[in-house]
């Protein structure tokens, strides 16, 4: 589990730094402030994502590896801190539709949880129900609208929409929505090792590049440009085409997580710090570590300061903890397909006697009378 990006060293020394040591400039003011006021995070692994384009293309670019590197402790980065970033790269790389080859290096494996769920979804379909419900874990602040009519599906982004007089006239706004495009095209082909051409249509903002032959040929379709907000459509046929079936469990294991992350994200929390602890909580289950230290450490906090913030809200680390365990419990003992010894070790603890126990001290039932009244 990483860190919060705000908990790094000061991203504004770094770039004042890389301005004064290689020259390149920061987005304007005006776009610094429109960007600021949105609170839309990028909750990918960011840093193995560009470092695989940058190594992978071999580019050296040492002004944008310095402010990659304080990227790498963090999978929840502020878009204003994304588009900076590419802002830098466009600077220093200046090639066309960077953010086509930036978008093309993006990996399942790096959107977390929702990457999995995607590799082990059944069908095309299932990939783009499970991406509309979960696209704000990945992308938070973004919604992905979804409409199906009888021949075709249309995607469209809302954020962007609303975005779309502020990258106006502005060169990084292609960059920054290429990049949203391409990421959603590389993931779905990559399901089907990009045997096949998943868009039927692509419409994206902004005039027509210098090189639009090859805007349709990374897309394998036709692109059309000066749209008042980007689009793909996607043939409905494309729904039925089988992904190599994943493990069902797993699909259902992620899906829980995903679940829980969702009942815990800041859409409905209004507390940041409660919401960043909760996240990392499922963490340390996952990783059968849920003590007081580790999460801590997760948080960037010493213990008497984490036990500080939650005395400040009348909560304890244990209490919190156990309705962070009963939550999941509850959710788990719904699919009778898992069976108590793998509940008991999601849950990080040390046999199924102590989850047994800690279940019936919770609601007053064990786990077996708790799950066979929910068949009632």
């Amino acid at each position: 589990m990483k860190k919060n990006l705000q908990h790094s060293e000061n991203i504004e020394d770094i770039l004042a730094r890389i301005q004064l040591k290689y020259g390149f400039c920061t987005i304007d003011e005006e776009l610094y402030r429109e960007l600021s006021e949105l609170s839309v995070y990028l909750n990918v692994d960011l840093y193995s994502w560009f470092l695989n384009f940058l190594d992978q293309e071999k580019i050296n670019a040492p002004a944008s590896r310095i402010l990659l590197s304080h990227f790498q402790h963090s999978d929840h980065t502020p878009i204003l801190m994304l588009v900076q970033l590419l802002h830098l790269l466009d600077q220093e790389i200046q090639e066309d539709a960077i953010g086509l080859k930036i978008g093309s290096y993006l990996l399942a494996k790096y959107g977390g949880v929702l990457g999995n769920l995607c590799l082990s979804s059944e069908n095309l379909g299932e990939v783009f129900a499970r991406f509309q419900r979960y696209y704000q874990l990945m992308f938070e602040g973004f919604r992905m609208q979804v409409y199906i009519n009888d021949t075709h599906i249309l995607i469209s982004w809302d954020l962007i929409k609303k975005m779309s007089d502020v990258f106006a006239g502005r060169r990084i706004g292609r960059v920054f929505v290429d990049l949203c495009v391409a990421s959603l095209f590389t993931i779905v082909s990559g399901l089907f090792n990009h045997q096949y051409s998943i868009y039927s249509q692509v419409s994206l903002m902004g005039q027509e590049p210098i090189d639009p032959l090859f805007y349709q040929q990374f897309f394998r379709c036709p692109v059309s440009f000066n749209a008042d907000f980007p689009a793909v459509t996607i043939p409905l046929t494309m729904v039925s085409l089988l992904i190599n079936v994943g493990s069902e469990k797993l699909k259902l294991l992620v899906t829980m997580r995903l679940e829980a992350e969702m009942n815990m994200h800041p859409v409905l929390m209004i507390d940041r710090f409660l919401h960043e602890l909760q996240k990392i909580l499922l963490y340390a289950l996952h990783d059968n570590r849920p003590n007081i230290n580790y999460v801590a450490e997760k948080l960037a906090l010493s213990r008497a300061n984490l036990q500080r913030k939650l005395q400040e809200r009348s909560l304890s680390f244990s209490e919190l903890l156990d309705k962070t365990r009963l939550k999941l419990a509850k959710m788990y003992l719904e699919h009778n397909n898992l069976p108590m010894t793998e509940i008991a070790w999601l849950l990080a603890f040390s046999d199924q006697t102590a989850f047994s126990r800690s279940f019936k001290r919770w609601t007053g039932l064990t786990p077996i009378e708790y799950r066979k009244l929910l068949v009632k």
